[in-house]
Parts: structure tokens; C-alpha cells; sequence
């Protein structure tokens, strides 16, 4: 008789359910989301020192807005990260010290584990073998803040009170659904343009937007250019602009474009700071999306399963532009050139 054979059934393994209000992300999506919420470059420079980030069942937001006409917009679906298990809503402030905190764990992924109670955001490897829990403030609003449900309630305010005045902004749906059109959406157009009207929605290469020279503001303004043919065809000209210099010290077509869509026949000449300008666009890939409106301009990458938009407040065509921060290394050689200018004169009044 033969000896039976030992069968070995297999045990079912089931899968490894991500713990409640803890997301399991590669470390380098999680630092790329705290660095964009913050505009973050280089360390001291960022277009904000601290991000407010919603934690919510259907994924992440953050939209702070810096005074009332510049803001940082983020919204990543669950399906951006790779396990997302939130059940509990919670805000959490991320500030340039927990964007150098997540670093040291090792791994190539970690895992987000959000202590709301205890106030706590615990950074572990896989493995479980690194832990590194870090402590997270609440928001603390001033008077001229925005209301925290304003903020993140539908990612920008529509209209909020300052002073005595109302300011409202566009709908930032609408630029959203702008920004996803395509060439076989020549056709679209749409009565609700928000609350200021749109001029304008393109989407271009970044590299028609890089190696500018320096300057303190950048100039957008539509123009007619004469194509072979003497056709006038309209396009958007970019200029750069020094402050001590008071005029236009370099300027290009935005030739390359892969769609535009005019939204409003008349013309329009816009000024942004460029220090903005450049932290916001280095935040973004291929192809950015640009909607100008009449008070400001919002640049964006639009993914299915995130959006990430930067918007940009105008300044006066006839004032000195505001820097978000002072770089007046981008001025040395016109600052030299303004005081040999005023040795000579002085001389010559001698």
C-alpha cells in the first residue's frame, strides 16, 4: 500500500487594510505635495511660510490665498495616492519644517498617520522599524484672515469682506473646466464666466514661459501681429520690466502655444510680480494652462486625479510691483548702472 501524500492547503492571506486616517504614499509624492502647497523653491524661499492642508474622505485640498489677490490651490483625489484611508476630516498645518522632517525616513515610501487628539503626524517606514512623530499647530486666523470653511469649502472664496468693500473672485470651477479643454473643444463658450470677466484661457509649453531676464515684473498684453500676407492675427506678447529702468527691457511672442481660445475681443495689458511668477511656475510641468481674467491670472496642471493652480494678482500698470519677497540680487546690475549715472552727474554739476 502506498503511503498517502501530506496534501498542504495553502492559508488565504488577505490583503492589508490601510489603518483608519493614515495614507501609505511613496515619500516623494508626499514631500512634492508639501512643497507645492507652500510654492515651496529653496529653503527660505517659498511663496508662503505655512500651508493648510483638509484631509477628507474623498482626498486632499489646500487653498490659502496670501492678502486678497494671490493664492495656492491644490486638490488631490484619493486615487493620487497609493493606499488613502481617511475617515476623520482633519487640518493640518504643514510648515518648511516638516518638508525637511519627512526626509529622513529612509524609504522610498512612507506611511501618513494623522493623531488628530494627540495633534500628531507620525511619519513610519513600511517596515514600522522608522517612526518619527511630528507636532502640528492648529491655524490661528488674525482679523484679515480668510474664514478656514471659506477657504477650503469649494478651494476659493467667491467673495469675502474687506473693510467696508466686498471683494469677489471668479469661480474657480469654471477656470477649471477652462483649463481641460481641448483642440476638439474649439466651440466651447460659456455666458457664467465667474465674477470677473475672462479675457483669455491658452495652454503652452513651459518653455515659452523660461530663460527671461531678470526683472521685477512680467507684462502680458494682447497684440496684433502681421503675419505674411499683412494679416493681423492676435496674440499674447510678453515683456519683461525693471523698475529703476521704467520701460519694457525685453520682449517676445507666445508663438508656441497648443490652444487658446479668446474669450473677450478687446485688449488687455496685465503686470505680475516676476519673483511670484517664477516660484509658481517652477511648482508646474507640461503644458501649463493660463487663464487671464480682468484682476488676475491663475496658471495651473490639470491631471485627472490632481489639480494644482497658482494664482496671480495684478499689479498697477503705473506703480512699482510689490515683491512677495525682496530680491534685489536680480537688480545689482541696474542698481550699479543707476549710480554711475549719478557719479556723472554730479561731476558734470562740479
Amino acid at each position: 500500500m502506498n503511503p498517502k501524500k501530506k496534501t498542504t492547503r495553502k492559508a488565504k492571506t488577505k490583503a492589508k487594510k490601510t489603518p483608519k486616517d493614515t495614507i501609505q504614499v511613496s515619500k516623494e509624492k508626499m514631500i512634492n505635495i508639501i512643497a507645492k502647497g507652500l510654492g515651496w523653491v529653496a529653503k527660505g524661499k517659498s511663496i508662503q511660510p505655512e500651508v493648510l492642508v483638509r484631509f477628507e474622505k474623498e482626498g486632499l485640498t489646500f487653498g490659502e490665498m496670501i492678502g486678497i489677490s494671490a493664492g495656492n490651490i491644490g486638490d488631490y483625489k484619493a486615487e493620487y495616492f497609493g493606499d488613502y484611508n481617511i475617515q476623520e476630516t482633519a487640518e493640518v498645518l504643514f510648515t518648511e519644517e516638516h518638508l525637511e522632517k519627512i526626509k529622513f525616513i529612509r524609504s522610498k515610501s512612507v506611511q501618513l498617520k494623522i493623531k488628530k487628539s494627540e495633534m500628531k503626524i507620525i511619519f513610519l517606514s513600511p517596515s514600522g522599524k522608522e517612526k518619527y512623530p511630528v507636532d502640528f499647530k492648529n491655524k490661528v486666523y488674525g482679523e484679515d484672515d480668510l474664514d478656514l470653511d471659506d477657504v477650503h469649502a469649494e478651494i476659493m472664496p467667491t467673495e469675502i469682506k474687506s473693510g467696508d468693500k466686498t471683494v469677489k473672485f471668479i469661480n474657480m470651477d469654471s477656470i477649471e473646466e477652462r483649463s481641460r479643454l481641448t483642440e476638439e473643444d474649439k466651440d466651447y463658450y460659456d455666458d457664467d464666466d465667474g465674477y470677473y470677466p475672462v479675457f483669455v484661457y491658452v495652454r503652452l509649453p513651459k518653455s515659452e514661459l523660461l530663460g527671461l531676464p531678470k526683472s521685477d515684473s512680467l507684462i502680458f498684453k494682447k497684440v496684433d501681429r502681421i503675419e505674411t500676407g499683412k494679416r493681423a492675427v492676435p496674440c499674447i506678447q510678453l515683456e519683461t520690466l525693471v523698475k529703476l529702468e521704467k520701460k519694457s527691457s525685453y520682449s517676445r511672442d507666445l508663438s508656441e502655444i497648443e490652444f487658446i481660445k479668446w474669450h473677450d475681443p478687446t485688449k488687455f495689458e496685465v503686470r505680475v510680480d516676476r519673483s511670484h511668477f517664477d516660484k509658481s511656475l517652477a511648482q508646474l510641468t507640461d503644458p501649463i494652462a493660463i487663464v487671464f481674467t480682468e484682476d488676475f491670472m491663475v496658471i495651473s496642471n490639470i491631471e485627472e486625479d490632481h489639480w494644482l493652480a497658482y494664482q496671480i494678482g495684478y499689479a498697477e500698470l503705473g506703480a512699482d510691483p510689490v515683491d512677495i519677497e525682496d530680491e534685489t540680487e536680480d537688480l545689482d546690475e541696474t542698481i550699479d548702472e543707476v549710480q554711475s549715472k549719478e557719479v556723472k552727474e554730479t561731476e558734470e554739476e562740479e
